[in-house]
């Protein structure tokens, strides 16, 4: 350092930072557990309510039920993932494998497997714009799907790394060694 930088205004003035958990991004308790609660109840009934559904379909795969279903999984893991701690921990990295993985299979049905689909240009639900042919919606979900895929396996070897570490199976490397 040269000696104008030493003896500018703030010479001698430490900046220690340091992360912590704010209560801004770790949120209540008692709201992870409402809110975590509500998902998990609507997830159970949706799913619940699409297994139904699928016990009479023909084709179960096929069925539009099947959505309601994957949909339900996918509400059902978001919320168990919610209702835990704040922290990212095993438990909650697989439950958001599970919901990411739920997420891309529904994708996946609605771009790849056979069936009549309604695809509309509209922003929402309440102004559903005009009809588009079901190849361009097709496609646009199967960009997503790929996506959702790549996302899959990005999710599961995280929880699998979590696990191990947190297992004692592999030691988590330190930065100073490499």
């Amino acid at each position: 350092m040269s000696s104008s930088q030493q003896d500018g205004p703030l010479a001698g003035i430490r900046v220690d930072v340091r992360v912590t958990q704010s209560e801004a991004t770790s949120g209540s308790p008692g709201l992870r557990f409402v809110v975590g609660t509500i998902l998990m109840m609507a997830g159970l009934a949706c799913a619940v309510a699409g297994v139904r559904d699928l016990r009479h379909a023909v084709h179960p795969v096929e069925d539009a039920a099947m959505s309601e279903f994957l949909v339900g999984l996918c509400v059902l893991a978001f919320g168990a993932a919610t209702f835990g701690q704040p922290v990212a921990n095993v438990r909650q990295r697989f439950l958001g494998a599970l919901a990411v993985t739920s997420m891309a299979l529904l994708f996946d049905w609605i771009a790849f497997v056979p069936g009549p689909r309604s695809f509309h240009a509209g922003a929402s639900a309440s102004h559903p714009g005009q009809a588009v042919s079901s190849t361009v919606g097709r496609v646009a979900f199967g960009i997503g799907a790929v996506l959702f895929d790549l996302a899959v396996v990005y999710a599961w070897g995280v929880a699998i790394r979590a696990l191990r570490t947190d297992s004692g199976i592999e030691q988590p490397r330190d930065a100073n060694l490499t």
